[in-house]
């Protein structure tokens, strides 16, 4: 069997989907055998990421050459997650495969897939595929799953926040809310993802030497567990701190995460927090986090997020009963 994963990654893409293939690339090899490539964007940090982890890939210089090498290859499947997943795309991957599968939460394309999987909820119909449509399916790194049943820890009192909002160029946002905090008293635990320079990082841990700084850590569920509030990105790491079942404040970063951070809102009633506003109504949005607001919050995530979506998702793919 060969397996073929799509995506790009890096700078203004973001690192949600090379995180989310991954995850479900490492979740097949412990139930099937099979050979693959990674099809990506020549981006420095991605491709050093994939060799960090010993994944095979390609790059190309233009679509064209894709297309080419794509028709050449005989794909069982196929698994693509792109921010901008075209029709042209699809259809060189689905003439190509015998089985094409799509992960897109905008979902605001045209679809020819087989499968497609919206892990962030989404009013939306389709005769000709099969559409998996809930937060229910959203993959997470399988080092969550030993905090996925573990007993809410709510607090009385915020004492110790997160902040997570992904693996991006977000030095910006960060240097923000580190000003925001830096005369409150509030443990804060900063985790730092791939793309961020060393001098941008130096002005945000100016603002407060006892701000907690983590690089690229591997013990991300750790760290959000043991908070109280979680400040996230508007994509994927809401969702992630969902999971972990701790009260949350959005930042949509980029103008698609708004339209992603309306859903969550409707089906959690969390609002977000626009980033031009961090500075002037953050500390409000947290004073409004009682501890009885917190405590239904994490309740209401724990009847959805108390089973990892990559086997879920695997489950579809495989056709397993």
């Amino acid at each position: 069997m060969f397996i073929a994963f799509k995506c790009t990654a890096g700078s203004k893409d973001g690192w949600g989907n090379i995180f989310r293939l991954k995850i479900i690339f490492q979740e097949l090899k412990k139930k099937i055998k099979f050979n693959y490539l990674f099809i990506v964007n020549n981006n420095l940090e991605l491709i050093n990421y994939l060799k960090k982890n010993k994944i095979k890939y390609k790059t190309f210089d233009n679509f064209e050459k894709e297309k080419k090498f794509i028709k050449d290859l005989n794909i069982d499947i196929s698994i693509i997650e792109l921010l901008d997943c075209k029709y042209s795309i699809q259809k060189i991957y689905k003439l190509s495969s015998k089985k094409l599968v799509i992960l897109d939460d905008i979902a605001r394309k045209k679809y020819i897939s087989d499968i497609l999987f919206i892990c962030q909820k989404k009013k939306m119909k389709s005769a000709n595929i099969k559409i998996f449509n809930d937060f229910k399916f959203f993959p997470v790194d399988t080092n969550f799953n030993k905090f996925l049943k573990k007993k809410m820890i709510i607090k009385k009192k915020i004492k110790n926040i997160a902040v997570f909002l992904g693996g991006g160029f977000y030095s910006k946002e960060f240097y923000k809310i580190a000003k925001t905090f830096r005369k409150k008293n509030y443990n804060v635990n900063f985790i730092i993802g791939y793309e961020i320079k060393k001098k941008n990082l130096n002005k945000i841990k100016s603002t407060n030497q006892n701000f907690k700084f983590h690089i690229k850590p591997k013990n991300i569920p750790e760290i959000i567990y043991k908070s109280d509030l979680v400040i996230s990105g508007g994509g994927y790491t809401k969702v992630e701190a969902a999971y972990l079942s701790k009260p949350v404040i959005p930042i949509p970063i980029h103008f698609h995460q708004i339209e992603l951070c309306k859903r969550f809102k409707k089906q959690f009633n969390i609002d977000y927090l626009l980033k031009s506003e961090i500075e002037k109504l953050i500390i409000k949005k947290i004073n409004n986090y009682s501890y009885g607001v917190r405590k239904k919050i994490s309740k209401n995530f724990r009847k959805i997020f108390y089973i990892n979506g990559v086997y879920r998702i695997l489950k579809i793919i495989l056709n397993e009963k």
